[in-house]
């Protein structure tokens, strides 16, 4: 084999193992972010379950009665478990991404609002929207998951 020969080889086998370099890269990555994906949505949907069963244990008033502090239009900071965060009746939006998911890169923020869509008297039904926000290779990233909750 000529020099020539061998640096094309040599060549060759570079530009084969950068790219498999990359694309084991790009699947690790890839693997990642469908974790952290499906590990928000799994507390996105606690967020949500966690508002039904403090529904159904207490009842519906509830919901709005039992945090200290304030009135409607107030935003109220942590409900126990303390990693749920909660904006209750008429507050404004909150910026905040909520509170840290213990051992996660994640924040959850569950929001309670009377339901704008309700057909039925105002106070029968509540809109529930469980947020879960990330930084994801330098960018803010969500999963929201939203249900409607009645008074029965």
């Amino acid at each position: 084999m000529t020099l020539v020969e061998t640096m094309v080889a040599i060549a060759l086998v570079a530009v084969v193992t950068g790219s498999l370099v990359n694309i084991g890269l790009l699947a690790v990555a890839n693997s990642t972010s469908a974790n952290r994906r499906g590990l928000a949505i799994k507390y996105a949907e606690e967020g949500l379950e966690i508002v039904r069963s403090y529904r159904d244990s207490f009842g519906f008033d509830s919901l709005f009665t039992s945090y200290a502090g304030g009135g409607a239009g107030n935003c109220y900071g942590t409900y126990v478990p303390p990693d749920i965060f909660l904006v209750l009746v008429n507050c404004n939006e909150n910026s905040d991404k909520g509170a840290p998911l213990v051992g996660t890169p994640l924040f959850r923020k569950v929001t309670i609002k009377q339901n704008p869509n309700a057909d039925v008297d105002p106070g029968k039904q509540i809109s529930v929207t469980s947020t879960v926000f990330w930084s994801e290779k330098g960018r803010e990233t969500n999963v929201v998951l939203a249900t409607i909750l009645s008074k029965w």
